[in-house]
């Protein structure tokens, strides 16, 4: 797996709904400072010691269609569409390109979810 460089990641505020991102790194799996595992009912997950236990985010380098380059987070969701198209190994993801949908959680954060091609969207129940 490649070690990124501590570089800058990019806000979400940047990413517009139907950007064409460019996948610039196989990416790896990091584990959150700020965020915490919680098991069904909320509660925190304690590690033997009794710390809690961090999540575990997948960071992968990428550039927009402005060309700034940077880091995003990338969730679950949208490491499997980019699966169904590009393959499981993230390596074969370097260079390829992605869309960027915009939704909101049921919390009313921004979430994005990148995609290759339309019908993916579709099977999802959502439009472009």
């Amino acid at each position: 797996m490649v070690k990124l460089s501590s570089g800058s990641f990019i806000k979400s505020e940047e990413i517009k709904k139907g950007d064409v991102v460019t996948i610039l790194s196989e990416g790896e799996f990091v584990k959150s400072n700020k965020f915490f595992m919680t098991d069904k009912d909320g509660n925190p997950v304690l590690d033997d010691d009794g710390n809690q236990v961090p999540k575990t985010n997948f960071e992968i380098k990428v550039r927009l269609p402005e060309g700034k380059e940077g880091k995003i987070t990338m969730n679950k969701t949208s490491r499997d569409l980019i699966c169904q198209i590009y393959g499981e190994e993230t390596n074969e993801w370097v260079d390829k390109e992605i869309k960027a949908y915009i939704t909101l959680t049921s919390n009313k954060k921004r979430m994005i979810i990148f995609y290759v091609n339309h019908e993916q969207l579709i099977d999802m129940g959502v439009e472009e």
